[in-house]
């Protein structure tokens, strides 16, 4: 599981679909690696983790972002679709860090594609 390892940062929002909330988190698994989780919630109170992580660190490796990412801040924009604010590390020794920015899928807000 990719929230094996545990959770911390998080950033809760309305649902775009007007019901319910949102809750963005920092994830990791059981090698450590740090991802962002999605759960929702129609209370408040219970909350149902989405299955995947809706942002992954970059695949190509020695890119920015590609040893984790962390710390999700989620701005919700007026036609219905999100901006998804994360710091972002890089895999080399240096241990380089960054603000990344990635966009939804118009207003499905379980798949990110950063810009």
């Amino acid at each position: 599981s990719f929230t094996a390892g545990g959770v911390s940062a998080r950033c809760v929002v309305r649902s775009p679909s007007g019901g319910g909330w949102l809750m963005f988190f920092e994830a990791q698994d059981e090698a450590r690696r740090h991802t962002i989780g999605l759960a929702r919630s129609a209370d408040g109170l219970s909350w149902e983790v989405h299955p995947t992580p809706v942002l992954l660190p970059a695949e190509a490796a020695g890119s920015w972002d590609a040893g984790a990412v962390a710390r999700p801040w989620v701005v919700p924009m007026d036609d219905g679709s999100a901006r998804l604010f994360y710091v972002g590390r890089t895999d080399c020794a240096s241990g380089e860090q960054g603000i990344g920015l990635a966009v939804s899928n118009g207003d499905d807000w379980t798949a990110f594609s950063r810009i």
